[in-house]
C-alpha cells in the first residue's frame, strides 16, 4: 500500500489511478517531490496531532487541579488559569489547523481532477481531430488555453494561501502549547514550594 499524492489516501502500490481522487499516477514527472511531499504532510499530520493531544490532556489536567481545589495559593490559582485559557488557543489553533488542512486537501484534489480532466481533452483531441485544418487548430488552442485557465491559477493560489494559513495555525498551536504548558509547570511548582 502507499498513499496517492494527489489527494493522501491510501491505494495500491501498483495503482495506475488512484480510486479516491481518480488521478493518473503513470504521469508523474517529479517523483522525488511528490515522495517528499508525502513525507512532509505525514510528518505535519503527526507532530499537529501529537500537540494536538498533549495540549488537551494538559488542559484536563488543570482543570482537574483547579477543581479539587490543589492549586490554592493565589500565584498558582493564576498561573493555573492563566495555562487553561494558552491551552485552550492552542488546542482551538490545533482543531482549526485540521480543518484547513483537509480544506486544502479537498481542493488540491479538485485541481488535480480538472488538470487531468482537461489534458485528457487534449490529448483526445490530438488523436481524434485532424489538426492541419482550421477548426481543429483553434479547438486544439482553445483546450491548451483552458490548461492554462485562471480558474485553475485561482485555485492554486488558493490552496497556496491555505497552506500558508495552516502553518501559521501550527506555529500557533506550538507557540500557545509551550506557554500553557509553562504557566501549567509553574503554576505547580509554586504550589509544591508554599506546601
Amino acid at each position: 500500500m502507499k498513499r496517492c499524492p494527489f489527494c493522501g489516501e491510501e491505494i495500491l502500490a501498483i495503482a495506475k489511478k488512484c480510486k479516491h481522487c481518480g488521478s493518473n499516477l503513470e504521469k508523474l514527472d517529479h517523483v522525488s517531490f511528490i515522495r517528499w511531499q508525502g513525507i512532509t504532510r505525514n510528518h505535519f499530520s503527526s507532530v499537529a496531532n501529537l500537540i494536538l493531544a498533549l495540549a488537551t490532556g494538559l488542559l484536563a489536567f488543570q482543570s482537574n487541579l483547579l477543581l479539587k481545589h490543589k492549586l490554592v495559593s493565589c500565584g498558582a490559582y493564576g498561573f493555573a488559569v492563566a495555562s487553561l485559557i494558552i491551552l485552550a488557543v492552542s488546542v482551538a489553533s490545533g482543531l482549526w489547523c485540521s480543518v484547513n488542512r483537509l480544506r486544502d486537501f479537498r481542493l488540491t484534489t479538485q485541481i488535480a481532477r480538472r488538470r487531468e480532466k482537461m489534458e485528457a481533452e487534449k490529448d483526445h483531441l490530438m488523436l481524434n481531430t485532424i489538426l492541419d485544418t482550421p477548426e481543429g487548430k483553434k479547438e486544439l488552442e482553445r483546450v491548451t488555453k483552458m490548461l492554462n485557465e485562471t480558474e485553475l491559477q485561482d485555485s492554486r493560489e488558493e490552496s497556496r494561501s491555505l497552506g500558508k494559513f495552516t502553518w501559521r495555525l501550527f506555529w500557533t498551536q506550538v507557540t500557545f502549547f509551550g506557554l500553557g504548558a509553562g504557566c501549567g509547570a509553574i503554576a505547580v511548582i509554586i504550589q509544591v514550594c508554599l506546601e
